[in-house]
C-alpha cells in the first residue's frame, strides 16, 4: 500500500511541475505578444 501511494504522489508532483512550466511558457508568450503590440 505504501509503495502504491508513493508512486501516486510522484506522478502528481510530475504533473504539477509540468503545469507550472506550461503556465510559465504561456505567461512568457503573453508578455512577448504585449511587447509586439506595444511596438
Amino acid at each position: 500500500m505504501l509503495q502504491v501511494r508513493r508512486e501516486c504522489s510522484r506522478n502528481i508532483n510530475i504533473r504539477i511541475m509540468k503545469d507550472r512550466s506550461s503556465l510559465a511558457l504561456e505567461n512568457r508568450a503573453a508578455v512577448m505578444i504585449k511587447k509586439e503590440k506595444g511596438l
